[in-house]
């Protein structure tokens, strides 16, 4: 069934889920290698829990997330399903679900606000980044028990549940009571589409591993293909897409049926950036012009934009066709459409989060807990002189290439027997030179009637004076004629 109102009257709800990451007070980076989960846990405990949160947010299994603020990480089971620990990442914002973008947007501001006032009483500080930088890939130590396999490996989400512990993201949701399900599916195959061209907006992890990696988003690339991009949840009894990854999953409490939730965007520093993606995707939902779809995301083409970007004139160009075809479907809706008109103009600057973060960096700024080493300042003095090296006779010419190694080794059993006979008949032949001419060449002898050739190189030069055929001339350093 397809709607009946307008684009205009039509209703929309909004809901923001932010990944805070934290450092240290010494502003080094902090995640599970560092921090303990009650650690965190302190900071959340002293954080307020309102009734009204609920029902739109859910508080899962353990119960860990009983307020807006929970602990966010990798949880651990024994052999019987029993929690034993959760390995930290960071701490996740959930904003209850609101009529309005900016109410969104103002909700998760005031949540990152007061959360940053109760971890100042700790050794933390919150930071918004896409991807760890110090760490691509979070191991699973111990590997999974019997029971854990069992739970972590029936569902896509579940067997790549351990990726989400380098990355950083937002879940932006958005939903309308007029859209059914099969609406609903086909809007999640079409955002799904046209993702590639909708994150570099929001691109916020240009580092890992300690430096720049040369892309601009470690999260885009490491997680698409593995992860969704999008996710839909339907109610129990509607019919499900077989996909890996996920395209849709039966909603978990009755607020999430007919969400659309966006899950490919980084982490975005500015919430306000969260509005202008969230007014973007309203467009497109709204839009009924643009055709393509697809059920998993295309993980080759994330992985290109995640390195080059708004640079590439073609993604650039298709993102700006995204922006139209928004801006087209928004009409009479003056708040988003102004919202639409500045994410355009950082579309037009090809300006994401991850260039001013470089940026800083370049400039010797810290980022996220990494600062870059400055080039040790340049020597004033002059460099030394080159040393004086003594060339030895064997190097008096320059190696010539090797042309025979049998006649190679000829010429130097040849070389090493003449000159042992020379020097046992003659005596040692003079290694001094005058003005520039051998001694050994100007000896001349006439003792029996014969012509003797030896070596005036020693036995230990004799391999590098035997380069070829034409070495013979020059092992031939001494003459003796007969009369």
């Amino acid at each position: 069934m397809q709607p009946t109102t307008g684009p205009t009257t039509r209703v929309f709800r909004y809901g923001i889920e932010h990944e805070c990451a934290l450092l240290h007070t010494d502003g080094s980076f902090a995640d599970y290698t560092d921090t303990a989960f009650d650690e965190l846990q302190v900071v959340i405990d002293a954080l307020p829990e309102d009734p009204d949160d609920y029902p739109d947010l859910r508080i899962g299994d353990q119960g860990i997330k009983r307020k807006r603020w929970y602990v966010e990480g990798y949880e651990r089971f024994d052999t019987d399903g029993r929690l034993v620990r959760c390995d930290p990442k960071g701490i996740e914002i959930r904003t209850r679900i609101h009529d309005s973008v900016d109410g969104a947007v103002d909700a998760i501001r005031a949540d990152v606000a007061t959360l940053d006032g109760a971890l100042a009483a700790s050794q933390l500080r919150s930071t918004v980044i896409g991807f760890n930088p110090l760490r691509s890939e979070y191991v699973i130590e111990p590997p999974l028990n019997e029971w854990e396999r069992r739970h972590r490996l029936d569902s896509p989400e579940e067997r790549t549940a351990h990726l989400h512990m380098s990355t950083y993201g937002p879940d932006l949701n958005l939903s309308c009571a007029d859209l059914d399900p099969a609406a609903v599916v086909d809007l999640g195959r079409k955002l799904t589409h046209y993702s590639p061209w909708l994150v570099p907006l929001s691109f916020s992890s240009p580092f890992r591993d300690g430096a720049p990696w040369g892309g601009l988003s470690a999260r885009t690339a490491i997680r698409t293909g593995l992860r969704p991009a999008v996710l839909v949840f339907l109610g129990e009894d509607d019919e499900q897409v077989e996909a890996d990854p996920s395209l849709t999953q039966v909603a978990r409490i009755p607020a999430e049926v007919g969400r659309i939730e966006f899950k490919a965007f980084d982490a975005c520093p500015d919430p306000g950036l969260y509005g202008e993606l969230l007014s973007l995707l309203t467009g497109l939902v709204l839009d009924e012009t643009l055709p393509g779809r697809r059920t998993t995301p295309d993980a080759a083409l994330h992985q290109h934009v995640a390195v080059a970007g708004l640079g590439d004139d073609e993604v650039h160009a298709g993102a700006g066709a995204l922006l139209d075809a928004a801006g087209a479907a928004l009409t009479g809706r003056a708040d988003d459409l102004a919202r639409l008109e500045r994410l355009r103009q950082r579309w037009a600057r090809r300006e994401s989060p991850a260039t001013a973060m470089l940026a800083r960096y370049e400039a010797g700024e810290p980022v996220a807990g990494l600062r870059r080493r400055a080039p040790p300042p340049p020597d004033p003095r002059p460099p030394p002189p080159p040393p004086r090296v003594a060339r030895s006779a064997c190097a008096s010419r320059p190696p010539r290439p090797r042309e025979s190694p049998v006649l190679d080794a000829r010429v130097a059993r040849f070389a090493c027997a003449s000159r042992a006979r020379s020097e046992a008949t003659y005596g040692l032949a003079s290694r001094m030179r005058l003005n520039g001419v051998s001694a050994a060449r100007r000896i001349r002898v006439n003792p029996a009637s014969r012509r003797i050739s030896a070596s005036r190189a020693s036995p230990a030069c004799a391999p590098s004076a035997v380069r070829g055929s034409s070495v013979i001339e020059w092992a031939t350093q001494m003459t003796a004629d007969a009369p």
